[in-house]
């Protein structure tokens, strides 16, 4: 009996672990610093799970400053953006088609600006961009 218990019990958990859907969120951020008119892109692409999001957030912008953050699929080009003008602002990009993803942090000043972006997203890691 116990020994149908035990089985019974492996069989119905190996089946919960197939059917089961994982959900795979990353997390990174990134410090910029750009001249005026100055663009910085993400060394790494973001892999972007079917009807996932990216959500950014930027912390440590100047007072008066405005940056544009753009997130792109690498290989349709399609971009959504947003502008930040002040500190610990986020936006969430939502319903993204499964692909590979970057994000380029542009200087819409005329003036130098430092800081530094969050980003997470549902998906992992893609290939190196350089």
């Amino acid at each position: 009996m116990k020994k149908k218990f035990a089985f019974t019990s492996l069989i119905t958990f190996l089946i919960a672990m197939l059917v089961a859907v994982p959900v795979f969120a990353a997390t990174g951020s990134t410090s910029f610093n750009l001249v005026a008119g100055g663009k910085q892109s993400l060394k790494q692409a973001l892999q972007v799970n079917s009807s996932g999001s990216v959500t950014v957030s930027v912390n440590g912008l100047s007072n008066g400053s405005t940056i544009r953050v753009v997130v792109y699929n690498i290989i349709s080009g399609n971009e959504l953006s947003a502008t930040f003008t002040q500190n610990n602002q986020s936006r969430t990009f939502t319903n993204l088609r499964t692909g590979e993803y970057n994000i380029r942090i542009e200087n819409i000043d005329s003036s130098p600006v430092s800081g530094s972006i969050g980003f997470n997203w549902t998906g992992s890691w893609g290939k190196w961009i350089e």
